[in-house]
């Protein structure tokens, strides 16, 4: 598995973030913070996308794309 964090700012309330597709988890105000804890499945492929969604509903237009490295064990 792997936990993935990060932050989000917008000058609307941030309602959600997805991470692979999955929703994570809001541990500061708004999602202000969050975390998600990806399964190695997951993980797999080849880059990971993270992007925030605010109040209007509008989606991050440039999500953010990472590439996990080292090796991931299932939980």
């Amino acid at each position: 598995a792997l936990k993935v964090v990060g932050t989000s700012v917008d000058n609307e309330r941030v309602t959600g973030v997805l991470v692979a597709g999955e929703p994570a988890r809001s541990v500061r105000g708004d999602f202000a913070e969050w975390e998600i804890e990806l399964p190695a499945d997951v993980v797999a492929s080849s880059e990971l996308t993270a992007a925030a969604m605010d109040d209007s509903g509008n989606m991050e237009p440039r999500p953010h794309v990472f590439m996990p490295s080292g090796d991931v064990k299932p939980s």
